[in-house]
């Protein structure tokens, strides 16, 4: 769950099939970057949704994410909804995450 939740997910008019795996594709994405990707201390490092699925994994073609390209017109309508998505899936979680909102929001796992 998202401990300091500044709204409640927005929904992403998808199918419901296709959110789910969407959603199971995210969380473990989210489990990976929490495991492995740790600061000098030790903890899990802030991410934001395009350290998981942007940059050197920019490409969602055989991916579930590829709903989203099929079905909004432009690549920022699509990464905002997969940002709807990843917040609805760290709020459903129950590990506890927080959110830092600046220009774009990222997440920590708060261990």
């Amino acid at each position: 769950m998202i401990i300091n939740r500044p709204h409640e997910p927005v929904n992403v008019d998808i199918p419901t099939e296709k959110k789910e795996k969407i959603k199971l594709f995210l969380r473990g994405m989210v489990y990976c970057w929490c495991k492995n990707v740790r600061d000098e201390n030790n903890s899990s490092k802030w991410f934001y949704a395009r350290d998981l699925v942007g940059g050197e994994s920019f490409s969602w073609d055989d991916t579930p994410l590829k709903v989203l390209n099929e079905k909004y017109d432009t690549r920022e309508a699509a990464s905002q909804a997969l940002g709807k998505l990843l917040y609805e899936v760290l709020d459903e979680d129950t590990k506890h995450f927080e959110i830092n909102q600046d220009h774009d929001a990222k997440y920590r796992l708060v261990e």
